[in-house]
């Protein structure tokens, strides 16, 4: 069984587009898990009445952020015992033979994979600043089967392997956005070789090409910046010393182009050290897969 895992919360139109692409592609899924993070009545309200029986609607009593929502929405696809976890947000479109060309990389590979993401695109057709690929040290070997060995991606059109997740466990809810996919993916792929597959093509509707970015991000925004810089410090607290010795220099020498170059300097900044700060001692959890239905932390 081949699960897809859609995570939404408020954006409705998009969510139709992604959900149609899904259930139309040209290999068929055999089930969608969507988690719903405290949407809007209107969204309730389409999700209620959709009527083909491969959707399996989980609405949440309030909003506990991507990870979260991947989180749940995995351990909810891992109770149907799959072969394939396909997860990605709701603003994914991903392309008619998205799906088809992942489980053709996967039969041209020789041995258990972590992942395998789709070739991001944005709107226009150019490569989606968000999500570009950590590529491995060695990753042209199987270019000629147009496959990319990488290090991470995210979690915009990524199938996971079953097997993966049942040694290696979920993304880590605590994260709540940002972070959590390069985390997960990171951690898959130090076990399992994990490749793109560049011809699953799939469409990421961001409203601007752009990556995450608080030097050029409005006011509202600004402050759920704070988990990108937690979240970072985490990531770079478990590769070791010269990452963290990486992650000093670079938030240090954002701060500096905030107070010295950006508007709104002073909310950034507090956004800045206030995750810097809680990322010292922010440690959280990851959970792991128990055939029981129970998940255990480690």
């Amino acid at each position: 069984m081949n699960i897809a895992i859609v995570v939404t919360f408020n954006k409705l139109q998009l969510l139709k587009v992604c959900l149609n692409a899904i259930l139309n592609q040209t290999a068929q899924i055999d089930k969608v898990v969507v988690v719903d993070n405290n949407s809007r009545q209107d969204t309730v309200d389409y999700l209620e009445n959709i009527v083909d029986n491969r959707v399996d609607v989980n609405y949440l009593k309030q909003n506990i952020g991507g990870a979260g929502g991947f989180n749940i929405g995995m351990k909810r696809a891992m109770s149907f015992n799959p072969e394939l976890l396909w997860i990605m947000d709701d603003d994914t479109e991903p392309c008619p033979t998205a799906f088809e060309e992942i489980l053709k990389a996967k039969a041209k590979l020789k041995e258990p994979f972590g992942f395998i993401g789709s070739n991001v695109r944005w709107v226009d057709g150019s490569a989606c600043a968000m999500n570009v690929p950590a590529v491995s040290e060695v990753w042209n070997n199987l270019t000629s089967q147009h496959l990319v060995q990488v290090k991470s991606c995210s979690f915009v059109s990524v199938c996971v392997n079953a097997v993966a997740v049942k040694q290696l466990g979920y993304p880590i809810a605590d994260f709540f956005i940002w972070g959590d996919d390069v985390e997960y993916t990171n951690r898959l792929s130090k076990m399992f070789k994990s490749y793109v597959a560049l011809d699953s093509l799939a469409i990421h509707h961001m409203s601007e090409n752009k990556g995450v970015d608080i030097l050029h991000e409005s006011p509202d925004r600004i402050p759920r910046y704070y988990f990108d810089i937690r979240n970072k410090f985490y990531i770079a607290k478990k590769k070791g010393f010269s990452a963290i010795i990486k992650y000093l220099v670079k938030t240090f020498a954002l701060l500096l182009r905030v107070v010295f170059t950006s508007n709104f300097k002073w909310i950034k900044a507090r956004t800045i050290l206030k995750g810097f700060f809680v990322g010292i001692i922010f440690n959280p959890k990851v959970e792991y897969y128990s055939a029981e239905g129970t998940n255990h932390p480690k």
